[in-house]
């Protein structure tokens, strides 16, 4: 399943998704040597997948959605599509 798509300069310095913006801050970095930053738990089982959305397991923006369905990739910005409930809820 696709969490995000967009234009790779604006997914890098804007990520909609939780799992995108985690993923960009693991990214090693020139400023923070010898740091660093996973994405804490676990990946999901691709045999027995979570309820709902695959990372709510993980989000540190985890809501009672999250759990309960799984989230459409919808256009949230001009040119940028996310699967999140967090932006269904701001909508």
């Amino acid at each position: 399943r696709l969490a995000e798509l967009g234009p790779v300069q604006s997914l890098l310095e804007e990520p909609l998704h939780p799992y995108t913006r985690m993923l960009v801050e693991s990214l090693p970095s020139l400023e923070r040597k010898g740091v660093f930053r996973g994405i804490p738990g676990l990946p999901p089982s691709l045999l027995e997948p979570p309820p709902g959305c695959p990372f709510h397991p993980r989000c540190p923006q985890v809501m009672d959605s999250c759990s309960d369905r799984v989230p459409e990739l919808e256009e949230v910005a001009a040119e940028r599509q996310a699967a999140c409930h967090l932006h269904a809820e701001v909508s």
